[in-house]
């Protein structure tokens, strides 16, 4: 078992070499962000040994089914495939360093628009999800949980709520990169990043760093590691906070192991299904890539013994990686699956590069966020990111076609 531990974990470290030598995108960008997925897959063979046993809820594995270890294996040679696709795909196109005098008014005018119309509408709708919570907050007891369900409440307060996504790379590209003055720029740009903070849960802080942090390493003259490691450290004291005081930590578990927690345990449930189903049938059945389901919480134990053989995680656990949505659907072609998600990534990079305009790079952003990602769950037809790619383009039309008349 340790022999086969270490060559699959040898077999990852040669795929990123390989995947980093052969994508042609500016900074290996789409390589890199395949990487978190492959890594974790690659820790989660000589974890599973150690694995907690409260992770489950019945029995556990002393080894992962070999069509888990196939899957594995697949899936690094389809990314790889899709890497020398890409490279057709995007055929000599790369994103440039914007220069200063490279400024072209109509564009700087409409995203200047947008930044101000998504700025002040996710403002007010932070101020009414707060007031939402004012009770809570002032209680002598803040449960986490109610405090989530109750700030968003309203669905569409909620959804204007997350237009900060939009505003935080909007003030960077402008500012940064177009190296244009925004009157009250910094104010709301400094109210955008407070936001996310008041949300409860971590992937709204995540949604407003990921695309910020993009549109840096994609479109700076220079990347600067010490800029990285502040976002680091930053990431880690967030992580640290939330898993000490929100939620995961506690009963013995330190708030490091919570994280791992809630990274691993997306591994084992992709086991659990192809142990579960095998690669006899090519479609699962009652599931869609577009709005995947959690896995299910059981009503009884006594249910999941009679009808599991292995192991099933504890429905606290019950997230899944963005290859378990695949297998769903397409069973043992699921690496094929991602292989055309990555085809996409560049399909939009080549875009990004030819149009050259915020909008293109947003959701080129967006692509990479979800694709960074995928080792938690599947994230591309997520609403929220879809709410906010239509919105951009809706004001991006809207705006662009008043700025040219005017």
């Amino acid at each position: 078992m340790f022999l086969m531990n270490l060559m699959l974990i040898l077999f990852f470290i040669l795929f990123c070499i390989t995947c980093i030598y052969i994508d042609n995108s500016k900074r290996k960008i789409i390589s890199l962000s395949t990487m978190p997925l492959f890594f974790f897959m690659a820790l989660s063979f000589p974890s599973l040994e150690g694995a907690p046993k409260y992770l489950f809820l019945y029995g556990s594995l002393s080894g992962f089914p070999n069509e888990y270890v196939y899957t594995y294996i697949i899936l690094m040679l389809c990314v790889m495939v899709a890497l020398i696709l890409s490279n057709k795909i995007i055929a000599g196109n790369n994103i440039e360093v914007i220069k200063e005098n490279d400024l072209n008014r109509y564009d700087v005018k409409y995203i200047v628009n947008i930044f101000y119309c998504c700025s002040l509408l996710s403002t007010l709708a932070f101020l009414s999800n707060l007031s939402n919570v004012i009770d809570i907050l002032t209680s002598n007891m803040v449960y986490i949980r109610d405090y989530e369900s109750e700030f968003g409440s309203n669905s569409v307060i909620n959804y204007l709520y997350f237009l900060h996504v939009i505003t935080i790379p909007c003030y960077c590209y402008l500012t940064y990169i177009k190296k244009v003055k925004v009157k009250f720029g910094f104010v709301l740009f400094s109210i955008s990043v407070i936001m996310p903070f008041f949300h409860g849960i971590k992937f709204t802080v995540f949604d407003a760093l990921f695309p910020t942090v993009i549109f840096y390493y994609l479109l700076s003259k220079e990347v600067k590691i010490k800029n990285f490691l502040y976002i680091f450290i930053f990431g880690l004291c967030f992580l640290y906070l939330f898993f000490t005081y929100a939620r995961g930590a506690g009963d013995g578990v330190t708030w490091y192991q919570a994280i791992i927690n809630y990274i691993m345990p997306n591994y084992y449930n992709l086991a659990f299904t192809i142990e579960k189903f095998g690669y006899q049938n090519l479609f699962d059945g009652g599931y869609s890539l577009l709005f995947p389901t959690k896995l299910p919480k059981p009503d009884y134990v006594q249910n999941i013994i009679i009808n599991t053989e292995g192991f099933l995680l504890n429905y606290k656990y019950n997230m899944y990686t963005s290859i378990l949505a695949f297998y769903r659907i397409l069973g043992v072609f699921s690496g094929f699956g991602y292989m055309v998600f990555i085809i996409l990534i560049s399909v939009v990079y080549r875009f990004a590069c030819k149009k050259n305009n915020f909008i293109w790079y947003f959701i080129f952003a967006i692509l990479i966020t979800c694709n960074f990602l995928s080792f938690y769950y599947w994230m591309l037809f997520k609403l929220k990111y879809i709410w906010l790619i239509l919105f951009v383009f809706f004001l991006y039309k809207l705006f662009n076609l008043r700025v040219s008349r005017g």
